[in-house]
């Protein structure tokens, strides 16, 4: 198993924000940016110091060649690109091609991410959520920086990744009940992060109402943390996500519909969860894309350690299996490469 690098919590890289400590500067190398980097003209004075660190350091990836998928491999009758993006739903400028082979290599590129800052779910409490978008190449070292350094979440004792049935969660009331009080009491007792797909849907549905209940109910202790790694290009009401000015939204209002979602393959985000990661390939409705993401971000905070003395030691990291499918058994399969011990609740 390889180690991944992560710099001492007191040590922070030049480009990071100051933390611990109020955010109030931010230290970075002036670079030259082309027109589409810079995304407004708003004075750098007049965004956080969170916005500007992600903003220089966070990439998206976008469709930049257009490739019209065939029609009647399709649900619709709107022309639609192999990324899976209708036209106009592509960045300018976009180049045209018959060729009929596409792939994420060869037809995108990452631009500076547009889309991060806190989610206030209306209708589920005043709580806001973090969240970022980010190019599906996105390094764990910047992934760790931004989810200890500017995000301020403190190196877990404890990862538990939970995956699972994502349509249907057929488990009895009895198991369902102690499936959510043995994860509670397990992330709450260690200070552990929990993982999951980070959808309205499923089992991570079950465990965000698992965090929701134990925040209801507990008068001591930290919040538990329980952050999100989903597909971008499945996530529905995406757009509502999407900063103009590519400064961040704070907070993107986002609302979750009672109807029946009639986009096939989306999925609401789920609001009980802490953080949201949302992996981009450049593709629309393209499943499974965060699992190879999530398997090396489990894989490097496993290669961290929990403290900086001589007694320290890596985070353990367990991956607890609740019913699914073949994202399941792929998500299974990324944890046992990584010599991560799996736990099947039957």
């Amino acid at each position: 198993m390889s180690t991944i690098k992560v710099r001492p919590m007191d040590e922070p890289p030049d480009d990071l924000i100051e933390h611990p400590g109020s955010m109030a500067s931010l230290h970075y190398a002036e670079v030259a940016t082309v027109a589409e980097d810079v995304g407004s003209a708003v004075p750098q004075d007049d965004i956080s110091p969170e916005a500007r660190w992600i903003k220089s350091n966070i990439k998206m990836r976008n469709c930049r060649c257009f490739v019209k998928k065939d029609p009647e491999s399709t649900l619709t009758d709107e022309c639609l690109c192999e990324c899976g993006y209708k036209k106009r739903d592509h960045i300018l400028p976009l180049k045209f091609s018959h060729d009929n082979e596409w792939s994420v290599e060869k037809n995108t590129s990452p631009a500076p991410t547009n889309t991060f800052g806190e989610i206030e779910f209306i209708g589920h409490g005043d709580n806001e959520r973090k969240f970022v978008r980010v190019d599906v190449n996105t390094s764990m070292d910047k992934m760790a920086q931004l989810m200890m350094k500017v995000w301020g979440l403190q190196k877990p004792n404890l990862l538990i990744s939970v995956t699972g049935g994502a349509n249907f969660f057929n488990m009895k009331t009895k198991l369902k009940q102690a499936f959510r009080f043995g994860l509670m009491k397990a992330a709450r007792s260690t200070g552990a992060w929990i993982v999951t797909g980070g959808t309205n849907t499923g089992v991570m549905k079950h465990v965000g109402e698992a965090v929701r209940d134990y925040g209801l109910t507990s008068t001591t202790g930290a919040p538990v943390v329980a952050i999100g790694v989903a597909t971008w290009g499945c996530i529905h009401k995406k757009k509502d996500l999407i900063s103009r000015d590519g400064n961040g939204l704070y907070p993107a209002q986002y609302r979750i519909g009672t109807e029946k979602i009639k986009v096939r393959k989306e999925a609401y985000l789920d609001p009980n969860h802490t953080h949201f990661i949302l992996v981009d390939n450049g593709t629309e409705h393209s499943f499974a894309v965060e699992i190879p993401f999530r398997a090396k971000l489990e894989n490097a905070v496993a290669n961290m350690t929990t403290d900086t003395g001589k007694d320290a030691v890596k985070v353990p990291v367990c991956c607890l299996v609740a019913e699914g499918g073949p994202g399941t058994l792929e998500t299974v399969h990324q944890s046992i490469l990584n010599n991560i011990p799996i736990i099947i609740v039957q």
